[in-house]
């Protein structure tokens, strides 16, 4: 019954935009109650209703929860600029539609080609979203611990855009393409899993001699649909998993072979990774990741794990 039904942040419900549907209420864990039929209006009083009863989520039927993510992507540049729209419900309404995308075009891959749609949330990312903690607290917050392939891009997105911007000094349009890149450095994930992309360990079922082979085939699938003209996006793809002493995969490049973008979208990478809860370990906090990355220095480049590791002690911003 649980899978008939998704979440909606009761904070995403701006009366007088949001499209007429049924919204549901969670009674327990399998049970739901038809709250608003979809021919009823929202109202504020609704609003205040939920608020005085301390509901955080509502329920909408899985069919129509496309209805709702098309309407938060399609308004969210309006959403933005209302002063009555906290910072908070913004960063959650971000966060939804990041979300929603990825899950998106990870299931129909060809809708990726749209890049012009992915730049357009990154440039709310970078606009409006103050910290990546802020994002990732409001993500965990409509998650509850799920999708962790989703969470994860998003997570490293925000590092990488964050990092080359602070360690190469890019203007806004060259930290969009790295964006891109790093939205879907583990798209080629999708050709190896069995497992459902919506559950919370989705690549569990595969070997890892197989996992390597995840980088070059996200390659082909990007390089298809979008030929050679995102060439850093593709780099980032194609040699994330790359170490500076050679021992990467899946070509071992080393040293200065591997693009510098994907160098430092690597670093972001094992420290979104560390710093995640995983089945087989707890997360590190940030400080014990970043040592923990220093004891294995020689497989980073030196030089850009220093200035990423005073990027995040000093709590990363976007400008």
């Amino acid at each position: 019954m649980i899978d008939y039904y998704r979440p909606v942040a009761v904070e995403c419900l701006l009366v007088g935009q949001f499209p007429p549907i049924a919204l549901y209420l969670r009674r327990g864990h399998r049970n739901f109650i038809l709250y608003k039929p979809d021919d009823v209006e929202l109202t504020e009083k609704d609003l205040q209703r939920f608020s005085s009863n301390n509901v955080e989520f509502v329920y909408v039927r899985a069919g129509d929860a496309e209805i709702v993510a098309n309407f938060l992507e399609d308004q969210i540049r309006q959403i933005f600029e209302r002063d009555d729209v906290t910072s908070e419900t913004k960063e959650l309404i971000l966060s939804v539609v990041t979300f929603n995308y990825l899950s998106e075009v990870f299931k129909t891959p060809e809708r990726i080609e749209d890049v012009k749609r992915c730049k357009k949330l990154l440039k709310a990312l970078m606009k409006n979203i103050v910290s990546k903690e802020c994002l990732m607290q409001a993500l965990a917050k409509v998650l509850d611990g799920n999708y962790q392939i989703f969470a994860h891009s998003i997570d490293v997105t925000i590092l990488s855009m964050l990092a080359h911007e602070s360690i190469l000094n890019l203007a806004s349009d060259e930290v969009l393409e790295v964006g891109v890149g790093a939205m879907f450095h583990d798209v080629g994930i999708i050709y190896l899993t069995s497992n459902s992309l919506d559950g919370p360990y989705p690549c569990t079922d595969i070997d890892y001699s197989r996992v390597k082979l995840h980088p070059q085939m996200g390659y082909n699938l990007l390089l298809t649909l979008w030929g050679e003209k995102y060439q850093v996006a593709l780099d980032i793809v194609r040699y994330h998993h790359e170490k500076f002493n050679g021992t990467g995969y899946p070509f071992g490049l080393g040293g200065e072979s591997t693009p510098r973008s994907a160098q430092i979208v690597s670093i972001c990478d094992v420290y979104s990774s560390l710093t995640t809860e995983r089945p087989f370990r707890k997360a590190s906090s940030p400080r014990h990741s970043l040592e923990i990355m220093e004891s294995e220095a020689n497989i980073f480049n030196k030089e850009y794990l220093q200035a990423f590791k005073a990027m995040i002690l000093e709590g990363g911003r976007i400008s």
